[in-house]
């Protein structure tokens, strides 16, 4: 047996404490590394159904979006498409005569047709003609012009108002 080893500035009594010192740092070592293991296999198995998790709910919420998007996109073509269908029958015309008579029976369009308030000015100054038109044309060139676009109200009580004189009966 060797008396006195020494071992980086480290004295030893003999070399059985040397090999007892190198033993014990080698299962430190093993230990040291078997729990890095298993707190990387417990972390790394709560990161997996984490993520798993995580998956899941973005999925889910892909689904309800897909599904949102789908309702809105029904709603909006079961409100305009069908509603909007008896605008392609024909659609009185109007010129400035009988504007009572007209706003009547424009209304009753309307009515059954369903037309949103905001679309009846539009829809309905596509159809006229001749001082109608032009009396149209010059509203939408004044200042509140843009504002009576989405007024159904208002612009009639115009129209009545410059068209209720001319060769009404």
């Amino acid at each position: 047996m060797v008396e006195g080893l020494e071992l980086k500035g480290i004295m030893y009594q003999s070399s059985v404490d040397l090999l007892e010192v190198v033993m014990e740092t080698r299962s430190q070592s093993r230990l040291k590394e078997a729990m890095v293991r298993d707190v990387e296999g417990s972390f790394g198995s709560r990161i997996t159904i984490l993520e798993v998790k995580m998956e899941d709910q973005a999925e889910k919420l892909n689904h309800k979006l897909d599904q949102h998007i789908a309702e809105i996109f029904e709603a909006i073509l079961n409100h305009y498409s069908g509603r909007n269908r008896l605008a392609k029958l024909d659609f009185l015309r109007f010129s400035g005569d009988n504007v009572k008579e007209w706003l009547s029976k424009i209304k009753q369009f309307f009515s059954i047709d369903m037309t949103p308030d905001d679309l009846k000015v539009g829809l309905a100054s596509v159809h006229f003609d001749g001082l109608a038109l032009a009396w149209h044309q010059s509203m939408m060139q004044s200042d509140e012009g843009q504002d009576l676009l989405y007024d159904w109200m208002t612009y009639q009580m115009l129209l009545v108002e410059r068209f209720e004189n001319v060769l009404d009966e």
